[in-house]
């Protein structure tokens, strides 16, 4: 449960001004459990000796094990405490919070702890204001996990063999008495090198320690009633340690020895931001003016130092005195990255308005970026811009429009390349020879920023009384010169290469409608928004019929062509078929896989559109809210499914089987034959391609408020509820969960997390 209170008392100063201190305290619990997961069989049981459940009928029907008991129960507690105090010229806020969460995948958990103080004083008449904050923040996390087959122990947690005890292996390790340690309980092979997934979860163990530091100090001088100067001066470092223990008797492919293994590294990440500005606010009888102008300079740092690898007798010593660091390999290594980073910046900006109906804003900017060092342009400038009109202030329009007001803008926008890619000297850790080589990229002749030029046009409107709202926006932008690293297959010194080309345009709109009303005591809100984007490459490299590979799984990559968009999910193999395309089987009446000779395109990643719905009813302290969304278009593949179909665990296979097989025209093939070849690490991806389309209630929302319950206190209390219900999904995993914020990488399943759903409770106290 969650329980808050927040007090406020009027103090008065020795000066005679009257201050307020106020307080409030608050806490919640949310329960988490897997949202999404794929459908499993517990029907057939596995053969003597073997992982894969190809056997016969277990005894004990359909009730063994299913690998959703695997997870447990997560809980996030958040608690916080708030100060606020101060008089007229002087304020004080200081702030005290920690989350604490236990994950849905045993002994993976996060803490944060955070401290915040700031303190805003005024003086001179109220000319001088400063402004000083300080935010300190601990972070602890253990196992983060995202996907894939290494260190992820839902491999093996979702391709058990169903005739075998799970139980049995609750019990990750049993002690050694000859070597007088606990080694891993596992006696199922290393079948894609699965591992107990409990030791995996204990004794496999990855934490982050964080301290992070945050500085702020602001400085406001009002010259005149409408000319100030300000600056700003901030600092944010933060310090983090990072630990890798893997325990004796793990795989050995992991450890690259016997007696475990142990990695660490220091990382300390550091910024500075600094810009000093003068603010013009001036009004005229028909005219305003609104402008700052100034400097910026932003530096930041990135250092890592530490080693990794296996370790010396005795086993599971996690120090680096324990390392055998007489054993170079591409394990076995010092860790080393320092990156350097660095903007200095002048930028400005206009707002003109006529009578408060016509608004004109102007912008720019121009960034002198270090990671364009050794490059032909060295610094860019990117402007724009605005126009806005209030036309229910300049006409006579219908009674039923409240408020009309229509925009349009367009903008420049300039970034430099990633850093350290533009030295002429770069060096690269060989991990084979544990040496430095001089670096096999090639560079192009110059490297220029990349460039997005965009224009918007929208309206907002408020109708009937402000009942009901209308919000529209048209928008399309151009990104030029991005950056790519492709490989050469004849590239003589080099193998990689850096180029930069391209024109990826993005047109698209947003529509908002809400309806509010009130009759009496009840009152009801309701809101839908609704966006759509269209993505293409109109440009992508001088030779139009050349392509970029983006990587992907094996046999399924995303690759960008001209014509194309940036989310196109290809494949490279499919059935054998006879000239009329129908699938041909081989003597022993198997299906054969063929790779494709030219990849085929099976749709795109990216959504074609999002539509939510909201609505809110209150009535008498009683409030109801629930929001619906949905994901229209787009495909995902899963890699997790072919596994699961290839080892006979899916739901799928189970059903198969009862029918007595898979048709294959006017034959039935057996179940174990056809998903040899179908499922696997290489599929035949046709079988495994999904409609990414999907709707959920999102949210569920349930409270109700006590007004004035004792001493004129408000008491709420609310039920939520998120990721409550899936109302439409074809893809055996969520297609709005993903592993990584890469933009090629979207719609990727290979055994990721489950998404979660949450049910949470609170109680809010107010005096």
């Amino acid at each position: 449960g969650s329980a808050a209170a927040q007090g406020a008392v009027m103090i008065k100063t020795k000066s005679g001004r009257v201050g307020k201190m106020s307080v409030e305290l608050s806490s919640s619990t949310q329960f988490l459990s897997p949202f999404v997961l794929p459908e499993f069989q517990s029907r057939y049981g596995n053969r003597i000796n073997e992982m894969k459940s190809w056997g016969a009928k277990n005894t004990h029907g359909s009730g063994g094990y299913t690998p959703d008991e695997f997870f447990r129960t997560g809980v996030n507690f958040t608690n916080n405490a708030t100060l606020t105090t101060g008089s007229e010229r002087n304020q004080v806020y200081l702030s005290m919070g920690s989350s604490t969460v236990s994950g849905i995948i045993p002994n993976n958990d996060f803490q944060r702890y955070n401290l915040t103080f700031k303190n805003v004083f005024s003086t001179l008449q109220d000319k001088l204001r400063l402004t000083f904050s300080f935010k300190f923040v601990r972070e602890n996390d253990r196992n983060m996990l995202a996907q894939g087959q290494y260190f992820n122990p839902l491999t093996s947690v979702y391709l058990f063999p169903r005739g075998e005890s799970f139980e049995a292996i609750k019990e990750f390790e049993t002690y050694d008495v000859s070597r007088g340690i606990s080694l891993q309980n596992w006696k199922y092979g290393d079948d894609l090198k699965m591992q107990n997934p409990y030791w995996v979860a204990n004794r496999m163990v990855k934490t982050t320690k964080r301290n992070r530091y945050l500085t702020d100090l602001g400085v406001k001088y009002n010259l005149t009633n409408w000319l100030a100067l300000e600056g700003r001066l901030r600092w944010d470092e933060a310090v983090n340690k990072l630990e890798d223990k893997r325990y004796a008797s793990t795989l050995d492919i992991f450890t690259h020895s016997p007696y475990g293994y142990y990695g660490y590294c220091k990382v300390n990440d550091r910024s500075l931001y600094a810009d000093f500005m003068a603010d013009i606010s001036r009004r005229w009888e028909n005219f305003s003016l609104e402008a700052n102008v100034g400097a910026a300079f932003s530096k930041t740092s990135y250092d890592v130092a530490g080693f990794q690898g296996g370790l010396k007798a005795p086993s599971n010593i996690f120090t680096p005195n324990a390392i055998d660091y007489s054993k170079v390999s591409g394990d076995n290594r010092p860790i080393f990255d320092i990156t350097r980073h660095a903007i200095n910046s002048l930028l400005g900006s206009v707002e003109m308005g006529w009578r408060e109906r016509i608004y004109l804003t102007v912008t720019g900017r121009n960034d002198w970026d270090s990671a364009l060092s050794n490059t032909a342009q060295q610094s860019f400038f990117y402007p724009s811009v605005g126009l806005s009109t209030i036309l229910s202030r300049q006409f006579k329009l219908p009674e039923f429009i409240d408020f009309l007001k229509f925009r349009t803008s367009w903008a420049s926008v300039g970034s430099a390349i990633p850093a350290n890619i533009s030295s002429t000297s770069r060096y690269e850790y060989i991990p084979s020879t544990g040496t430095y080589h001089t670096v096999t990229y090639k560079f192009p002749k110059n490297f220029y920023p990349e460039r997005t030029n965009s224009w918007e046009a929208g309206m907002t409107a408020n109708l009937f009384k402000e009942a009901v709202s209308v919000k529209f926006t048209l928008y399309q932008s151009d990104t030029k010169n991005q950056t790519f690293l492709r490989q050469i297959t004849l590239g003589g010194a080099y193998n990689r290469e850096y180029i930069q080309a391209g024109n990826v345009r993005n047109r698209g709109l947003e529509l908002g409608v809400g309806y509010n009303k009130k009759w009496n005591s009840l009152r009801w809100a309701v809101d839908m928004n609704y966006s759509m984007n269209r993505n293409r490459i109109v440009r992508l490299l001088d030779n139009p019929d050349e392509t970029l590979r983006q990587g992907g799984l094996n046999g399924c990559e995303v690759i960008l062509t001209q014509g194309g968009t940036m989310g196109d999910l290809y494949t490279f193999t499919d059935y054998k078929r006879d000239a009329q395309g129908n699938i041909q089987l081989n003597s022993d009446g198997q299906v054969m896989q063929m790779e494709l000779p030219s990849p085929k395109l099976v749709g795109s990643v990216l959504p074609k559109a999002h539509l939510g719905l909201s609505s809110k009813l209150s009535w008498k302290g009683m409030e109801f809210g629930m929001l619906i969304t949905a994901r229209l278009g787009g495909v995902c593949v899963s890699q997790t499914q072919a596994f699961m179909d290839s080892y006979g665990v899916s739901k799928k296979t189970a059903e198969l089987r009862d029918r007595g097989g898979v048709k294959i025209g006017e034959q039935l093939l057996s179940t174990e034959k056809f998903y040899s070849v179908v499922g696997g690490e290489t599929p035949i991806w046709d079988e495994y391609v999904y409609k990414a389309s999907n709707a959920r209630i999102r949210e569920l929302y349930l409270g109700y408020t006590f007004d004035k319950l004792i001493c004129g206190a408000k008491v709420s209390l609310a039920l939520t509820a998120r990721n409550l219900l899936m109302l439409y999904c074809k893809a055996p995993f969520d297609p709005e969960a993903t592993p990584s914020t890469d933009i090629y990488y979207q719609g990727f399943d290979y055994f990721m997390q489950p998404s979660q759903r949450s049910l949470g409770f609170s109680i809010n106290v107010k005096l």
